[in-house]
């Protein structure tokens, strides 16, 4: 059986082997974007393609960037000359394809034409398919393709679950949600968020090095919601497999750090924002000689840095976080509607309803209905759109309320 087509239990995304001390190859099982059970068995000492092309799989999720780049060094040359040009031609190209956007080799707009090129080559049965279709998703979207990259994203999910790899549906579904916040659909993208959790759960990924992505952005959606505990816990995972993703692209690494940025501040860690926020930028500097990195993240890096500094500059500063009532009456805020209406919808009185209000926008430092959601765009509690007034009386605003079962 090929490497590349092999899978193993708890969905496996490919068998991955390396040499050990003994020099026999040590095939490791790997799940989703990390490694899962290691079995060992002894194979001639061969470095056919798909060996080489694992090997330079596995230790790119390991985070041994070194090593995977000389396998993949390696992996190219058996290909020949201009492989990129015929992904077609088989499975191993596609999948040398992805490596190479996973590594973040060359420029960003090369990057994106590999992607998809190598979506488009590989079989739908292919297990690299997924993955290609997440990186290239990801990049039509940070290059303001959202549709395409929605759709590409959507139908990856898809394959990504009959192909059982938990961790690519997991970043998937992240992404999507990222994407429904931005179209204004809350309710929407906190159900892919919650999607996206119980699968780094029930699978045991949070602890994966390559799930530091979809751990990010899970734990910016809980900040949205208000649950600032689980947030705060999820950040610090992520923050702890900064380092061994070294060998993953550098943007899609300061991608995680501008989602870990966003959920610290709504959380009040503004400390580790402010960390967080250097890290992003130094890693900036050092991918734009390279055109490493996407314009947008220059811009969110700089948006974070510009509120940052208009908070105090003590480290033991932090802002409170919202309550999940407080965050109900903010998602209403937008529409116009009275206190007694809101209360009507809510189920609580006006005095509560006033409260409430009252104590978001103190939070939220603002003295009025139009600055305090002008402030939660800016913070990320609420999508950067507005809501004709001739919805402020409609009952279709109550699918953007967050429910308890949502969030």
């Amino acid at each position: 059986m090929s490497v590349l087509d092999a899978t193993g239990t708890s969905g496996s995304l490919d068998v991955g082997p390396v040499l050990d001390s003994a020099g026999c190859w040590t095939t490791a099982v790997v799940t989703g974007l990390g490694p899962s059970t290691v079995h060992h068995h002894s194979a001639p000492r061969t470095r056919s393609r798909e060996l080489v092309l694992a090997s330079a799989w596995l230790a790119l999720i390991t985070g041994d960037s070194a090593d995977g780049s000389r396998w993949q060094t390696l992996a190219a040359a058996r290909e020949g000359r201009s492989w990129e040009l015929t992904l077609g031609e088989s499975d191993h190209r596609g999948a040398l394809a992805v490596m190479h956007v996973w590594r973040g080799v060359g420029e960003i707009s090369e990057l994106c034409e590999l992607g998809s090129a190598a979506y488009d080559a590989l079989p739908a049965d292919s297990p690299w398919r997924p993955l290609a279709g997440l990186l290239s998703g990801l990049t039509l979207t940070l290059t303001g393709r959202e549709r395409q990259g929605h759709n590409r994203l959507r139908v990856s999910e898809e394959l990504a679950q009959a192909l059982d790899q938990p961790g690519v549906r997991a970043d998937c579904l992240a992404a999507l949600a990222g994407l429904a916040f931005g179209d204004g659909d809350q309710r929407e993208s906190q159900h892919l968020i919650m999607r996206a959790r119980t699968l780094l759960l029930e699978h045991n990924l949070l602890e994966q090095p390559s799930s530091e992505f979809a751990v990010s952005a899970v734990a910016l959606g809980l900040a949205r919601a208000g649950r600032s505990t689980e947030a705060g816990k999820l950040i610090r995972i992520a923050q702890g497999r900064t380092e061994p993703t070294v060998a993953s692209a550098p943007w899609l690494q300061i991608q995680s750090r501008i989602l870990q940025i966003n959920a610290c501040l709504l959380i009040g860690d503004v400390a580790a924002a402010r960390l967080l926020t250097r890290q992003a930028r130094d890693m900036l500097r050092r991918s734009s000689t390279e055109r490493a990195v996407f314009a947008c993240q220059q811009t969110s890096v700089t948006r974070a840095e510009i509120r940052l500094a208009k908070l105090p500059a003590d480290a033991n500063y932090a802002a409170q976080p919202s309550t999940l009532a407080e965050l109900r009456i903010l998602h209403l805020r937008p529409t116009h509607l009275t206190f007694p209406e809101m209360g009507a919808l809510l189920f609580v009185t006006r005095h509560t309803v006033k409260t409430q209000a009252l104590g978001i926008y103190r939070k939220l430092g603002a003295n009025s209905r139009n600055g305090a959601v002008q402030r939660a765009c800016d913070l990320g509690y609420l999508p950067p759109t507005v809501v004709p007034d001739s919805l402020s009386r409609s009952n279709t605003v109550l699918m953007s309320i967050p429910s308890r079962a949502d969030i």
